[in-house]
């Protein structure tokens, strides 16, 4: 997809970076974490196609890269709103300015350490 880019969308696309980075630089401090989506559907089971989700996913996961964000992604399950049914699996970060990834490591460290973050 990257090839096929014209040297116009090419510009307009580091324009979109250039404004994601200053509205990450702008609402986040060096202390805190936002806390987001990176898939748009619960976990697909393994081995289903999963070609239509690809544009999303891509647009949920690639902030970090785009804006030089430290980003973890968990794995964690979500507790249905309907009574008897089972949990389901989501994928969720937390993201960072740039260069505070040792700081996001520790705060992954912290939670992980409380059975409360493993069922949201």
């Amino acid at each position: 997809m990257a090839f096929a880019l014209t040297e116009q969308e090419e510009q307009e696309a580091r324009l979109v970076q250039a404004q994601l980075q200053q509205l990450i630089s702008t609402h986040l401090s060096d202390t805190s974490c936002l806390f987001l989506p990176t898939t748009p559907t619960s976990a697909p089971k393994i081995g289903e196609d999963i070609s239509a989700l690809r544009m999303q996913l891509i647009n949920l996961s690639a902030v970090a890269g785009l804006t030089g964000s430290a980003q973890v992604h968990l794995p964690l399950t979500v507790m249905p709103v309907e009574i008897n049914k089972q949990p389901v699996p989501y994928g969720f970060s937390l993201m960072m300015r740039s260069g505070q990834d040792k700081s996001l490591l520790a705060l992954v460290n912290r939670l992980s350490q409380h059975s409360a973050w493993k069922h949201i």
